[in-house]
């Protein structure tokens, strides 16, 4: 018969017992509790499970009582903060950042023995201890190698301790647990210190400039180790970068154009931790990019159309006009050649030289004369692929000849005399005066020359020339920044009855007059222009540049400028050069104490003087532009402690773990790594002995909270003082630490002394501070310093409380020991009106000792009479009991 067994009882126990069904085997499961139960009835039922009939009868059942016993655990008790038990096991996990300074303490083992409640400081490891970490007997354990999250095989340094009783024969083991916790202490590094690449001119959005890579030693599992890229820099704006990848392409936002700039820089920022914070390491990489040039820009004449007048009966070869144009291409995409298009009628009659723009008759031009144009084209193209062209009308007079063979010639100009006007010009100024002569007769019309231009055009019409005299003025007000330039073409043609004329291309310049100023090119809406620099920055850094636009040309157009806002402590200077102002550093640049400057730079004439305005920023006048420079931080800051070098005493009595004092420290830098704090050295001396070192500490550092409390009585360390020298660390960089000193006073209570204030404790706990530095600063004893140790009610002689007045117990330490007597006397002395002063000014009415002292009480007379009266009757009971011996002893004789 097959069974199985199956286990019940009144009271739900399936989390305390567990039955095998096919066994029967009865197992504990958890923990039993003697004071929950300590007699446990279970019933248990065998069912056959191949029953065919009567199947719910087919069981049976027994009962099993088990009775639980009392445990009392006598072993000693780990009191570590942060263990767990697991049945017979114990664990102790400490957490712990890699690149934790070696020497560090990790963790200070405590235990205690159950049965006597007292510290026990025998402490052994039972397997072997990690080669990163060692432990003294005391249960000290400190790191004594590096810890690097990145190479550890094993991120869990896992050992056993055991603690012995003093007596040798109790112990408990206990298993650490040390887990090493991964820091963000890696900045990214890219694979080259500078990045160079080059790039066609005008490239479309999309184009791919090249990829950047930076590696990050932390893990890439961890926040830590993932790497975001951004760009920055003057030219930033042309690119984007793939935040993931690296990978910086054209943006589209600007036209990349080499003949603006040849090269583009910008740079790459490289941050790990994408959700950013504080631990954020950043770091950056210029890259250079080369502007390749392509053919982009055809060809530009000097002028839009040309004029050319040449007789009819001149010989092959004959000069007729020079054209030039120009391209600002590089190489053979800027090398101009010329060629004559659309010739029409003129076909094979002129050539231009196609290297220096030429243009000169080839064969005789006779029959062709006539007073209209002939009209013709002139291409300039470059070598570039392909190849960009230019054309411009040429209009062609070729003059007929006739029976008035005495033609004008023109004495000025000559083929490169040109006119200069001013462009502020009034209407009638002189420009220039033509002259001709005429080998005919000048008494006779054929001889006698009137002067014209040869056709009113856009050119000729702001000028006018007289007829007789060849005068030829203004007749429009000229700007030359408008057009610098006119082309005039001058006739000079005499009266005959069949006139004979002559014409000459004459060119007026426009010379520049200072009649602009210099403006920025910004809309009056436009947001300050940004820089950044680091902080700590060495004088002469360049930290940026700007540039204002004069239309003047030469020096007319020469661009200074000047800081006018902003600039307090002249931290930044100008240099100009160019009509280009660099920004640079000339005075100390601390984050912590300025984080931006907002300066506003304005631009004039070089040749104005220049004067040291200040003003605000006006966004209506284009010559100002706003500049505001962000300062990066950098961590040149050390930690400071809140309270320097502090100066309290502890009571001999206190109990363990009590707080002592908590230290804090803070650093302005923005990017600063959190604060740890360390003792770096404590130092134990009785009275006026010198301090000495000693083995086991009496006080413990909490390197977070920066909490001191203590660990061990205080009563071997009666009337002396502790030096702690405290470190706050929040760099990796040796040296680059803060230091305090801690005097710690182990007093008796009856070394102190008590300040007796006239209004309860909830009032004077408010201005018990400001009372004791009143109180210091009235006694002017350098370095001396008054502890206060509570604010209580009163408590008089009698030991009643007094709930209108307040007792604190202080003690005066300094440079010298004093004792109570020699603190009164300080405190109490009649020439001291300001310590009086203030001592009106709390309302403390007396100062008296902490402790009252014990005086013997006198002996009355009752008392030794009460004492006679007992002496008198011991005496008599002796005599009655010696007298009831020997009665005794007589009555037994006689008997």
């Amino acid at each position: 018969m097959s069974v199985i067994r199956r286990l019940y009882s009144a009271i739900v126990l399936y989390n305390f017992f567990s039955i095998n069904k096919l066994t029967g085997e009865i197992k504990v499961n958890s923990a039993l509790s003697y004071q929950m139960a300590s007699v446990i009835v279970l019933t248990i039922r065998a069912v056959d499970m191949n029953a065919v009939e009567n199947v719910h009868e087919q069981y049976d059942e027994v009962e099993i009582t088990f009775f639980v016993k009392p445990y009392m655990n006598k072993n000693p008790v780990f009191t570590n903060a942060g263990w767990s038990t697991d049945g017979d096991s114990s664990t102790l996990i400490v957490k712990v950042d890699e690149e934790t300074p070696i020497g560090t303490e990790l963790v200070q083992l405590k235990a205690i023995d159950v049965l006597t409640n007292e510290s026990l400081y025998d402490f052994k490891a039972v397997t072997a201890v990690p080669r990163q970490i060692a432990m003294d007997y005391a249960g000290k354990v400190i790191l004594t190698e590096r810890l690097d999250y990145e190479t550890l095989e094993d991120k869990t340094l896992t050992f056993q301790v055991k603690v012995t009783t003093e007596d040798g024969e109790r112990s408990t083991n206990i298993t650490i647990v040390i887990e090493v916790q991964d820091i963000n202490d890696n900045s990214p590094e890219f694979e080259y210190p500078i990045y160079r690449t080059s790039l066609v001119e005008s490239s479309p959005k999309g184009t791919v400039v090249l990829s950047v890579r930076a590696n990050d030693k932390d893990l890439p599992t961890s926040q830590n180790g993932i790497v975001r890229y951004h760009l920055g820099g003057e030219n930033s704006n042309l690119f984007t970068v793939d935040h993931i990848s690296g990978e910086i392409k054209v943006s589209g936002h600007g036209v990349i154009d080499r003949e603006k700039t040849t090269i583009l820089r910008l740079m790459v920022f490289a941050s790990d931790t994408p959700q950013g914070g504080p631990h954020q390491k950043m770091t950056s990489v210029p890259v250079h990019i080369d502007v390749k040039d392509i053919n982009d820009n055809a060809p530009e004449f000097d002028s839009s159309a040309y004029i050319a007048v040449v007789l009819e009966n001149v010989v092959p070869e004959t000069s007729v006009l020079n054209v030039s144009a120009h391209d600002p291409d590089e190489g053979s995409a800027g090398l101009v050649h010329y060629k004559l298009i659309d010739e029409q009628q003129l076909q094979g009659l002129f050539y231009i030289n196609p290297t220096n723009g030429q243009i000169k008759t080839s064969k005789r031009l006779t029959g062709k004369g006539r007073s209209d144009p002939y009209e013709m084209k002139i291409r300039a193209e470059d070598n570039g692929e392909p190849g960009m062209f230019t054309d411009v009308k040429l209009s062609l007079y070729i003059s007929d000849i006739i029976e008035n063979d005495g033609v004008p010639t023109f004495v000025h100009p000559t083929a490169d005399e040109i006119a200069y006007v001013s462009e502020n010009a009034s209407i009638g100024s002189l420009v220039f005066r033509a002259l001709a002569t005429d080998p005919d007769d000048p008494n006779t019309l054929e001889g006698t020359i009137h002067y014209s231009f040869l056709e009113e055009t856009k050119d000729s019409l702001v000028f006018s020339i007289d007829s007789e005299t060849g005068l030829i003025t203004t007749t429009s007000i000229l700007d030359r920044e408008t057009q610098d330039k006119y082309t005039l073409v001058l006739v000079a043609r005499d009266l005959g009855s069949v006139p004979q004329q002559s014409t000459k291309v004459f060119n007026v310049i426009i010379t520049d007059v200072d009649d602009n100023k210099p403006v920025f090119n910004r809309s009056i809406e436009e947001k300050p222009l940004m820089m950044e620099v680091e902080e700590e920055s060495p004088h002469g850094t360049l930290v940026g540049s700007l540039a204002a636009h004069d239309p003047d040309i030469g020096d007319n157009a020469l661009i200074d400028y000047i800081i006018t806002d902003g600039n307090e402590g002249n931290v930044f200077y100008l240099n100009s050069s160019n009509n280009v102002a660099e920004i640079r550093i000339s005075g100390e640049i601390d984050r912590e104490s300025v984080s931006e400057y907002v300066l506003t730079i304005k631009c004039f004439k070089h040749k104005t003087k220049a004067y040291n305005l200040h003003k605000s920023y006006n966004k209506q006048d284009p010559s100002e532009r706003q500049v505001v420079i962000k300062i990066l931080d950098i961590d040149d800051n050390l930690p400071k402690f809140i309270d320097e070098n502090l100066t309290l005493g502890v009571r001999v009595s206190v109990p363990l773990d009590t707080l002592v004092a908590t230290i804090q420290a803070t650093d302005v830098d923005s990017l600063a790594e959190q604060i740890t704090y360390h003792i770096t050295n404590l130092t134990y001396a009785h009275r006026q002995e010198s301090p000495k070192e000693i083995k086991s500490w009496p006080f413990f550092l909490d390197q977070i909270s920066g909490q001191i409390r203590t660990t061990s009585s205080m009563t071997s360390y009666s009337e002396g003082y502790f030096n702690i020298v405290v470190a706050a660390i929040n760099s990796d960089v040796p040296g680059r630490h803060s230091n305090t000193t801690i005097k710690v006073f182990i007093i008796k209570d009856r070394g102190l002394l008590k300040f007796v204030f006239t209004r309860p404790p909830n009032i004077v706990g408010h201005y018990i501070k400001k009372f004791k530095e009143d109180v210091e600063k009235s006694l002017g004893i350098p370095q001396a310093s008054l502890n206060l140790y509570d604010t209580q009610f009163y408590s008089k002689n009698d030991g009643s409380l007094d709930f209108s007045s307040t007792g604190s117990c202080f003690q005066l330490v300094g440079p010298n020991n004093y004792n109570p007597k020699d603190t009164i006397s300080l405190l109490e002395d009649p020439s001291n009106h300001e310590l009086k002063n203030v001592y009106k000014q709390y309302e403390v009415k007396n100062i008296e000792r902490c402790s009252p002292k014990q005086v013997k009480s006198a002996v009355t007379w009752v008392q030794i009479s009460v004492l006679g009266i007992a002496m008198f009757i011991g005496i008599v009971s002796i005599f009655s009991i010696c007298l009831l011996c020997c009665s005794y002893k007589k009555w037994k004789r006689l008997r």
